[in-house]
Parts: C-alpha cells; structure tokens; sequence
C-alpha cells in the first residue's frame, strides 16, 4: 500500500516536471494560457472582486462539478478539462517509451508480405515475444532464421581497462536492426542497420590467438565502432548480416561489395598480366 502510494507520488512530480519543461506542449501552453489570463485580471480588477470570482469557481467545483464527475466517471472522463490534462501527461517511464518507439519507426524498413508471414510464424516463441518486449520492436523486427535465441558474444569497449572492457550478452539480427542484450543490466544496445557505415571482421587485440571471432560496427555519427567479440561461428553470422544488407540495400553492403567487386578485379588484372608475360 505505502509502496503505491509512493509509486503514485513518483509519478505525479514526473507530471508536474515535464509539464513545466514542454515535454506536453499543448498541456503546457494551456497552462501558461490560463496564468497570463490570470495574471491580467489580476491587474484591471480590484482585489474583492476578483477574489470573490475565486471563490464562487471553488465553489461550483467542489460542491457541483467534482459531485458530478465523481458520480458519473464518463461524464468526467468526456468534460473534465483538469482531468482530461492531468491523464495526458507523460511520467519519465512513458516518455521514455515513447522515444524508443518513434526512433524505432523512424529507422524500421518496410517489410515484406513474405517477411511479416514469417515473423508471424515465428512469434510463437516465448524467447522472441521476450525479445520484442525487451526492445520495443513490432512483430516486423522478429529475429531473423538462426538469430531466434541470439548468438553469444561479448561487447568490448577497447577505451576502458582489459579487466572491465567486457560485456556478456547476446546478439539479434532483425530485417532493421542489429540488437545487443546485456545479460546482467538493461544497458542493451540496438543499431539501425541503415546507419551503419561500416561492418567489417576484426581481432580486438594482436595478442589474441586465431582470427579474432570478432565483428566491428561503425555508425553513422559516432567515432566510436561497436565491437562484439567471442562470436561462435563467427563467419557465419557475418554472411548473415551482409547478405540481408545486400538484399535490403543498406549503404554498409554495397560498399562491401563495390570492395569486393574492386579486389576481384584487381585479383583478375593481375592474372591477366602474368599470363602476358
């Protein structure tokens, strides 16, 4: 009981704070409306008798209006205009939301018939409804085939010591985004396919025996690439990505593949040259 009642305090200082900052525009202006009227009666009309328009509003709304609206809560959800202006204000929590769902839109892809059918299909799993929740995605997002439990891996952050520049967790591939699940701590990180400049294979330190199991994603507007290490069959997962890259067209795929295109015929040239000789 006590802890609700605090939840409901919480949430009501979140109101009032994002209602002062315009994060509501429209509730805000309404706002600061009714206080410059306020303010300018205040100064054409004497003190008595704008007191006593005071008075009689408080009157009729508390011994009228909140009767009504308290007996009849259609009638208060339908005309009650503090009502109506209180509910409409976002706490930290729903602005949050709310900004995850509209960067989501902004960078998801239109998916196809054969694309939605599939995701369809595969929503039965608890694990990918999990998933979805976790990063306010819509049924489009579903991971990819073979990416449905995440592939283990660990994200590192080369700026910071060797002993605490690893992070444990899984990556997902959707049809628009690149997910990274922290297996500890919500700290999760989600990348918009269409702002990756560059996906590369990569070994995080020289030191570290084999090819590395490493991936490196660089975005768009940020010096800092991605690296997710310790990916099992990590050649795999690479074709993965590039191959959905190419089929979508995402800008990190064609220019792999202008890479490609420009190696083979070097390699071809090359050939050529020595059969000449």
């Amino acid at each position: 009981m006590a802890q609700n009642t605090l939840g409901r305090i919480a949430d009501g200082l979140e109101k009032i704070k994002n209602l002062l900052t315009w994060q509501e525009p429209a509730a805000t202006r309404r706002l600061f409306t009714g206080l410059g009227i306020a303010f300018i009666a205040s100064c054409f009309l004497p003190g008595r008798i704008l007191f006593l328009l005071v008075g009689i509003q408080l009157g009729i709304k508390l011994f009228i209006t909140d009767y009504i609206y308290n007996r009849f809560p259609r009638v208060k959800r339908k005309y009650d205009s503090t009502y109506r202006l209180w509910t409409s204000l976002p706490t930290d929590t729903e602005l949050e939301k709310r900004s995850t769902k509209a960067y989501v839109e902004r960078h998801i892809s239109q998916p196809s018939t054969s694309s939605s059918q599939e995701a369809a299909g595969h929503l039965a799993s608890d694990g990918d409804r999990a998933f979805l929740q976790l990063f306010s995605l819509p049924l489009s997002e579903s991971p990819l085939k073979g990416w449905h439990s995440g592939r283990r891996c660990t994200m590192i952050d080369k700026s910071k010591p060797v002993t605490s520049s690893f992070t444990s967790g899984r990556l997902y591939l959707t049809r628009s985004f690149l997910c990274f699940e922290h297996s500890k701590t919500s700290t999760n990180v989600m990348i918009p396919l269409g702002n990756v400049t560059r996906l590369v294979k990569a070994k995080p330190y020289s030191w570290m025996p084999g090819r590395g199991m490493a991936i490196e994603v660089t975005e768009v507007n940020n010096e800092k690439p991605y690296l997710f290490g310790g990916i099992f069959n990590r050649d795999e997962a690479y074709e993965s990505i590039m191959a959905l890259g190419a089929g979508t067209g995402y800008p990190f795929a064609e220019r792999h593949a202008g890479q490609e295109k420009r190696s083979n015929e070097s390699v071809r040239m090359s050939s050529l040259q020595q059969d000449s000789d």
